[in-house]
Order: C-alpha cells, then sequence, then structure tokens
C-alpha cells in the first residue's frame, strides 16, 4: 500500500513540465472522496495498493499511453452486442426466476474483531470455449452483508451465444433491485480483467468495475436507505449453470481467478486472510467447479470451471 498527499488544486490541472517524470494516479474524484482521509480540505490524503500508481517517464509518454487506450476503446466498441439479452432484465437471473439448478460455493466468514466496509478485487475471464451447447453460467464473487437478503454479486457471464459481460446486481431484503445493464463491461472475445470495488457509507454502497485494458472505470450507487447493511459478512466464490433441459455438447468456461486483493475495516487496510477466515464449501454438482484459496500476500483466490468434461 502506497500513502500519498497532495493539495486539492492539483485535482483542477497540476503543472508538469514536458520533461518531467510522472506518478499517475487515476481513479474517479468520487473514489476520491470517498478515500481521503485528510481533515485539510486544501490536501488530500489516499492509501491505495501500489498496483493503481502508473510511472511515464515524461509527459509525452503518458499522453501516448492514454490515447492509445482510447483508440483501443473505441474498436473495441464496434463489436456487436449480445442484444437479445438486453430485452429481458438480467439474462435468466431474476429474483425469483433464476433457474439456476447447478452451482457450487467456497465461503470466507468475517472475523468479527472487523467491521469491513470496503473491499478491492478483480476477476480474470481466463477461457471461454462452446460446441454449440444451450446453457446459462455465472462465475461470481458474492458479498452478503450484515443484514438477510442484502447482498453484492459482481458477475462474470458467459453466454451461450458467445457473448462475455462483466456486471454487478445488488440484491435488497433478498429482491434483486437493479438493471442487468446498471454496472456493466462488455469483454467479449477479449475476456480482459475487470477489477472491482465496494464501498457502505451512511446506508450507500458505491460500486466500481474497471476496464484493465483501458484503465476506465464504471461507477454506480445504490442508496438502502429503509434499513440499510453497515458491514460485509461473507465473501463468497460461486459457479453456477443453468442446463436449460440439459447438457449434450462441450462447452467449458472459466475465471481464474476471482480475488480480493484488500478489505477495509476501522479506519484501516487489512488483507482479507486478516479480516475473514476459510469455512467451507457446498457439495459438489455436476458441470460446476470451484477452488479457494488464500495467497502469500493473504488476498482470497477462487477458481471457477463451468462446463462438461473439464
Amino acid at each position: 500500500m502506497v500513502e500519498v498527499t497532495f493539495p486539492a488544486k492539483w485535482l483542477d490541472a497540476p503543472e508538469i513540465r514536458s520533461d518531467e517524470a510522472i506518478v499517475m494516479l487515476r481513479i474517479p474524484k468520487k473514489m476520491l472522496e470517498l478515500d481521503d482521509m485528510n481533515s485539510d480540505l486544501d490536501m488530500i490524503t489516499v492509501l491505495y495498493s501500489e498496483k493503481m500508481f502508473e510511472e511515464f517517464s515524461t509527459l509525452y509518454e503518458k499522453n501516448k499511453t492514454l490515447q492509445e487506450r482510447q483508440n483501443t476503446a473505441e474498436t473495441r466498441l464496434t463489436q456487436p452486442r449480445d442484444t437479445a439479452g438486453t430485452t429481458i432484465a438480467g439474462p435468466g437471473k431474476m429474483a425469483g426466476a433464476r433457474s439456476i439448478n447447478r452451482q457450487v460455493r467456497a465461503f470466507y466468514k468475517r472475523d468479527t474483531g472487523y467491521s469491513v466496509t470496503k473491499v478491492f478485487g478483480m476477476m480474470d475471464p481466463t477461457s471461454y470455449s462452446n460446441s454449440g451447447e444451450t446453457f446459462v453460467n455465472y462465475n461470481e464473487r458474492e458479498i452478503y452483508l450484515d443484514r438477510s437478503g442484502d447482498s453484492i454479486e459482481f458477475i462474470m457471464d458467459f453466454t451461450d451465444s458467445g457473448n462475455t459481460y462483466a456486471w454487478v446486481a445488488v440484491f435488497d431484503e433478498g429482491t434483486w433491485s437493479t438493471a442487468w445493464n446498471w454496472l456493466n463491461i462488455d469483454v467479449t472475445g477479449t475476456l480482459q480483467q475487470v477489477n472491482y470495488q465496494f464501498y457502505i457509507t451512511n446506508g450507500v454502497y458505491d460500486l466500481w468495475l474497471q476496464d484493465s485494458s483501458t484503465g476506465t472505470w464504471y461507477h454506480n450507487s445504490y442508496s438502502d436507505t429503509d434499513n440499510p447493511s453497515i458491514r460485509v459478512d461473507w465473501l463468497v466464490g460461486s459457479t453456477e449453470v443453468d442446463t436449460v433441459g440439459g447438457i449434450s455438447n462441450y462447452f467449458k468456461t472459466e475465471t481464474n481467478p476471482i480475488r480480493d486483493d484488500y478489505t477495509y475495516s476501522n479506519n484501516n487496510w487489512y488483507s482479507p486472510q486478516t479480516t475473514f477466515y476459510w469455512d467451507g464449501f457446498t457439495s459438489d454438482e455436476q458441470y460446476v467447479y470451484a477452488s479457494a484459496w488464500f495467497d502469500g500476500s493473504g488476498r482470497i483466490n477462487t477458481q471457477h470451471i463451468a462446463g462438461q468434461n473439464y
């Protein structure tokens, strides 16, 4: 983790010489406001993972890199989206009508000595192949909050039409309360890593997805004003498949890993291994697989595979 303090006026336009080396932190201002630890309104202090900072030798190199990313993003926007999937409120995942008939989960439970209010992590859609099978598949990080029925799901969604999406669902007292395209990144074909961040602040859930290939952040917030949760109680890896009547053709998807990098509790950052402990798997089921482990940095990793003969 890296702590940085800088003048608030730098948010407008810091002066940079053309030959000056640059360390860039590129995040939304809303995120910066939520993470600012400085009581001085003229200064900002944040503590972030080293991976959120980028180094450039000159201003020219920075501008060149950002332009290349923008060109990549514009090219990918020309790819056709799965329009059939957007005509319904989330492909098969409506509350009470999810029709998932194969699923396995890996559970990590909160240590009661910590009240976790932020979770940072990533999803890496490793591979996808399909030889003509019809199915629904979600590989997920499910975040269960302290009030029954309140949860956040960061989802890697592999559709049988060949499209792949990273998106977010918010459940409020057991009811799915956000549209399928409420917070969504299309990773069809490219299968790039997507980073996620989740905050609870006074009944408001702020959520971000970041496209790792362009560095672009996407945000939405959900206000649970009636009886909000105040902390995260469980981090869960889930592999889910709806066989849509049966499986006869080969298909395979893999997301490896879905990883929780950092958790925030009691005004400090901790590795997930400090704030959560391993609780166990649900029973194995056909067409779905999950494994789970703490790595050497104390991060929670889950591997998700769905398919036939994997």
